[in-house]
């Protein structure tokens, strides 16, 4: 009877270990990581996502935060979120229920983990990618810019990419190329279309020439735009 007893309680630990086991671990903190101030968090960050793709989060000062990260139901609308700081790491919690931490490690370097709106946020990251400050000349007009064209029943969106990818969420196809000339950027889209962004006095505003306009020696168009647009960077 003793012995039937014990091959039980033997079985039940047995179980609850291999139970145990099927849990994800909790992040152990980073030994001698340094810690983040908000000071060098604001700006706008390149990260890669599960694909290895690039997309960029840009952080106010006020705490806000926007992503370029067009693959998903909103397309190049992004997502927008908050951020805080959490001891060697930023935390960006978007509408979506995603999670984005970009963590300090102790080389001073940067990585990221990303969690699902599900998954346990002190357990495994869903995916893990590489986390690097966005080159300047890029931060400058990287971003998601809602277009308000007049008589528009409601704006679409462009999004801008450090890589250099552009997205839209209107039209048949919805990506592009995007350069920096004349104090603006130039979009040239897959179906040979071309748009304008440029500063403005109420912001920024686009101009947008059809496919197979006449272009000059830099690749833009000569001709009259065939649309104008206003234009405001999410923040």
């Amino acid at each position: 009877m003793h012995s039937i007893l014990r091959l039980s309680a033997l079985f039940f630990a047995l179980v609850a270990i291999g139970c145990s086991a099927l849990k994800p671990a909790p992040r152990e903190p980073i030994a001698n990581a340094p810690t983040v101030s908000a000071a060098e968090v604001v700006g706008t960050w390149s990260l890669t996502d599960d694909e290895n793709a690039t997309f960029d989060v840009r952080l106010s000062a006020s705490g806000s935060a926007v992503s370029n990260w067009s693959k998903g139901p909103s397309s190049a609308a992004g997502e927008q979120g908050r951020w805080s700081i959490v001891g060697d790491r930023v935390v960006v919690d978007y509408v979506d229920g995603w999670r984005d931490c970009i963590i300090r490690t102790a080389d001073g370097r940067f990585r990221k983990e990303s969690f699902a709106p599900n998954a346990p946020r002190e357990g495994a990251p869903t995916n893990m990618g590489s986390a690097v400050r966005a080159a300047e000349s890029a931060a400058a007009w990287v971003g998601v810019y809602a277009v308000e064209a007049a008589g528009a029943a409601e704006a679409f969106h462009i999004a801008l990419q450090s890589t250099g990818l552009a997205h839209k969420s209107t039209g048949g196809r919805r990506t592009g190329a995007w350069w920096i000339g004349d104090g603006a950027v130039w979009i040239r889209w897959t179906d040979g279309a071309t748009t304008e962004l440029r500063t403005a006095s109420t912001g920024f505003a686009t101009r947008s020439w059809r496919a197979a306009s006449t272009l000059d020696a830099q690749g833009i168009p000569v001709a009259a735009p065939t649309s104008t647009a206003t234009a405001r960077r999410a923040e």
